[in-house]
């Protein structure tokens, strides 16, 4: 066995946290005013440089995602500045190249609920479903564009919206019936997302939450292109993203009980 050690940068636009923070074989950590991830592999003696760089950024946009889902904050790898074999008398190999973030914000540390969170979701991800991997683009998507109320949140409802396909595609059509008193195709996208709430067994309150989404979304209207900017507040996307990221977490922890 050969041992690589990958380093890289990330862009976190000016999200700065001192303490090293560790997902897996990633670590998270600041340096020179950035915040940087190594990743720590042990693959056979035959592999390539070419196959160690690919399984590393695997690794490093895994955790990417699940910062971005843990803490709401915008966190995307950008590069490796060079991957070491780590085993003896193994030759330094650099990659790429430095750069550095303006506009910094530093804090401490993650906060514990955001590190005990995206552990939680890293060990999650190891079941997630195409429909779980393309509702966190959505959300990383939406962190992305949090500057911009109305795609912040449509990407956040987008997310919502894909798990609730899910639900709706492996319903049974005499439960939906049974509920709704109508064939499972004429469900409109409320009784969708009501449907889902039910199948994650979330609490009450998320669903008359939900509701509330819908309409909000049906009355401005930000799905489509218009002339004149909607009215979606920053309190609605906050709203709209704490939806989504309980829809997904839960969503991922149904899938691992399952599996």
């Amino acid at each position: 066995m050969r041992s690589w050690n990958a380093k890289g940068q990330i862009d976190t636009r000016g999200f700065l946290f001192k303490k090293p923070f560790s997902l897996g074989n990633c670590t998270v950590y600041l340096e020179k005013e950035r915040m940087n991830i190594t990743v720590d592999l042990q693959e056979s003696d035959e592999i390539e440089l070419e196959a160690i760089e690919k399984l590393a950024l695997i690794e490093a946009k895994k955790a990417c995602k699940v910062l971005s889902l843990a803490t709401g904050r915008f966190f995307a790898f950008r590069d490796f500045d060079n991957v070491i074999e780590t085993t003896p008398s193994a030759k330094r190999i650099p990659v790429s190249q430095r750069f550095q973030l303006l506009g910094m914000v530093v804090v401490p540390e993650l906060k514990p609920s955001e590190q005990k969170e995206a552990i939680n979701v890293f060990r999650l991800l190891e079941n997630a479903d195409p429909y779980a991997l393309k509702a966190i683009d959505y959300f990383e998507k939406a962190v992305a564009l949090s500057n911009w109320n109305e795609d912040a949140f449509l990407n956040f409802f987008k997310a919502i919206e894909l798990i609730s396909k899910k639900h709706h595609m492996e319903a049974v059509a005499h439960e939906i019936r049974l509920i709704y008193h109508k064939p499972k195709k004429e469900l409109t996208t409320k009784e969708k997302m009501l449907f889902m709430c039910r199948k994650l067994n979330l609490p009450s309150q998320w669903s008359s939450k939900i509701r509330r989404l819908v309409d909000l979304r049906n009355k401005q209207d930000v799905a489509h292109a218009r002339l004149t900017d909607g009215q979606i507040s920053t309190d609605d996307v906050h709203n709209c993203e704490a939806i989504a990221k309980l829809v997904i977490v839960s969503y991922l922890r149904k899938s691992t009980q399952s599996s």
